[in-house]
């Protein structure tokens, strides 16, 4: 886990995640129960950091949206996006 802001934010390898360009996907099982927490002490932001594996940069991602099934309106996963614009899907599974 690494620090932000006095809080433990979890860290994922980048191997945890598929990655086409500048999109990685992944599902929720393949990660710890809690993949993601509060990121801030004076906000309800939640995310987490990835650490890349071919540079060892360390990003973090907010959530930014609920993936929303089109056909049945249920939630089917979270998305997270890094200050540089990287995204995250996590779906359920």
């Amino acid at each position: 886990m690494a620090k932000s802001n006095d809080l433990s934010v979890p860290m994922h390898p980048s191997g945890h995640f598929t990655w086409k360009d500048r999109e990685g996907v992944t599902f929720a099982s393949d990660l710890p129960e809690i993949f993601c927490s509060r990121v801030w002490n004076d906000s309800c932001d939640v995310g987490f950091y990835i650490k890349s594996a071919r540079s060892g940069d360390v990003k973090l991602f907010v959530m930014s949206k609920d993936i929303v099934d089109p056909i049945t309106l249920e939630r089917v996963g979270e998305e997270f996006v890094s200050k540089d614009g990287i995204v995250v899907k996590v779906f359920n599974t």
